[in-house]
């Protein structure tokens, strides 16, 4: 299990931070895009199996 760093090896990140921008918090949940990309692959895998037998 790995350990805490020790305060005297402090990492090049302590200390910086970026605050959450406000959009984020309104932004779509992580289906709504997953869902748009399903779409289109089905619609992609359709049309080359119609091409495919066509």
């Amino acid at each position: 299990m790995p350990t805490e760093t020790p305060e005297c090896e402090a990492s090049t990140t302590h200390g910086i931070s970026t605050p959450e921008a406000v959009e984020l918090h309104t932004a779509w949940p992580g289906w709504i895009p997953l869902l748009a990309i399903m779409v289109m692959v089905v619609c992609c895998i359709g049309f080359a199996v119609g091409r495919i037998f066509a």
